[in-house]
């Protein structure tokens, strides 16, 4: 029973509570992506060298809302990759990047946002590779043994997540935030790569995807329409 409960209490106090007409939220952020950060998952796990499934997420963000609950944001971070040890090699990656989304909150209750958004995500990221006893190739660049090489590529992906941003404390205009937003970074396109020397690589045509999840903690509020038009 609890759950029908705590259901109708929520829709009660969407109902009773004016929406945001005019708002804005800024905040900091921290999270993970599972999936292929570095974008060169197929390149690197050739011949059992090592590929980082995982990465850190920090940066930060806003998000606007404009009339008719339509929420723009914005967003840039930094990443680093967790893992990657293989057999036949090693690699780790850094990089970061930003982009843009845009969503309609079908919940907004003045205290509460939820929505669904799209966008466009940009990252660039480093991947150093380790070659251990024998020799490979990443793409058309031959590693001898023991050798080692730092590969530069960036990417665009679609963004497909969905937002919750809740204000605690504060006023009945604003307050601190807390939020979480999940999703998907589909690639789209991927630009050259090279090694740090300068030198083209063909053959690798990876971009930064997977699932991320990201906590953001921030501040903001905003206006109904009636005191938007005071």
């Amino acid at each position: 029973m609890l759950g029908p409960a705590l259901l109708l209490s929520l829709a009660a106090s969407t109902a009773e509570a004016a929406p945001i007409y005019v708002g804005g939220f800024g905040h900091l952020t921290q999270g993970f992506l599972v999936g292929d950060p570095t974008g060169m998952a197929t390149e690197l796990e050739a011949g059992d060298g090592g590929s980082p499934q995982n990465a850190l997420l920090l940066g930060g963000g806003a998000h606007v809302i404009i009339p008719g609950s339509v929420v723009l944001g914005g967003h840039a971070y930094g990443l680093e990759t967790l893992g990657g040890d293989g057999t036949g090699g090693s690699s780790q990656g850094s990089g970061g990047g930003g982009g843009f989304d845009v969503g309609w909150a079908p919940i907004n209750d003045g205290r509460r946002l939820i929505y669904p958004l799209v966008g466009l995500n940009f990252s660039g990221v480093d991947v150093l590779v380790q070659n251990h006893s024998e020799a490979r190739t990443v793409g058309n660049y031959a590693m001898v043994p023991n050798d080692r090489a730092t590969f530069t590529g960036s990417s665009v992906a679609l963004d497909f997540g969905i937002n919750i941003t809740q204000l605690f404390w504060g006023d009945e205009r604003g307050g601190t935030m807390l939020g979480a937003q999940a999703g998907y970074w589909l690639p789209i396109t991927s630009g050259d790569w090279s090694t740090k020397g300068g030198a083209t690589v063909s053959g690798v045509d990876g971009s930064t995807n997977g699932l991320y999840f990201r906590i953001n903690v921030g501040g903001g509020g905003g206006m109904t329409k009636r005191e938007a038009r005071r």
